[in-house]
């Protein structure tokens, strides 16, 4: 994939709160699972990139991350109040 445009990367990020928004889990969401609802909002990206636009979202406290007890590695990301205003 090519390198994103500021503009297209601003949609990438709201494609991505949209997603944490319309999980009604109780539960976070893995850069994995986000990557394979991103198409349906026209991304095809990497998890890699879900991961380092979440952590940018985090810093920001647009999103809340979530450590697994069982596997501290699996991270999970939820959105925030302040995430949900951004949409």
């Amino acid at each position: 994939m090519t390198e994103l445009s500021l503009p297209q990367l601003e949609l990438l990020r709201k494609a991505i709160l949209r997603v944490l928004s319309a999980n009604d889990t109780g539960r976070g969401l893995t850069p994995d699972v986000i990557m394979h609802f991103l198409p349906a909002e026209g991304f095809t990206v990497t998890a890699d990139i879900v991961f380092h636009e979440l952590q940018f979202m985090e810093r920001g406290q647009f999103v809340q991350g979530i450590t697994n007890r069982l596997t501290p590695n699996l991270r999970s990301y939820r959105i925030t109040l302040e995430g949900t205003r951004q949409i």
